[in-house]
């Protein structure tokens, strides 16, 4: 696979379920790309993600620290092994963003569910179908 997820090439499958990968693909261009290559290949995708707005960060267990990616970027490039943190290695997604990438997609129904914490959308579970 590319860095950027561009190169992503999967084969024909009935469904398809990657948990915790759209957010590691790249930008929000790749992240397209990935979508709409598994939508490509399978009836219906289901996926899960970290949201962005959850107050700990899921990979690196920080506070609030990554509700500003230029803050987080900086923080994470002081840190060792740590470059799966920095952006676009990195690209978490709220709900708002979620639902923008499936407008832009090849999706034609979807459901965003959140998982909450505390009252707090830790995590969103996503099936889309094109």
């Amino acid at each position: 696979m590319a860095e950027n997820g561009s190169a992503v090439r999967l084969r024909d499958v009935g469904d398809h379920t990657p948990s915790l990968v759209i957010e590691h693909v790249g930008d929000n261009e790749a992240q397209l790309a990935f979508l709409n290559e598994m939508l490509r290949v399978s009836k219906s995708v289901y996926f899960t993600t970290p949201n962005r707005w959850f107050p700990v960060e899921a990979h690196s267990r920080q506070l609030f620290r990554h509700w500003s990616r230029e803050h987080f970027d900086r923080w994470a490039r002081t840190r060792k092994n740590s470059s799966y943190l920095v952006y676009p290695a990195l690209n978490l997604l709220g709900r708002r963003e979620i639902e923008r990438l499936l407008k832009s997609s090849r999706a034609r129904r979807w459901t965003i569910y959140a998982n909450r914490m505390f009252g707090w959308a830790m995590t969103f579970n996503v099936v889309a179908a094109s």
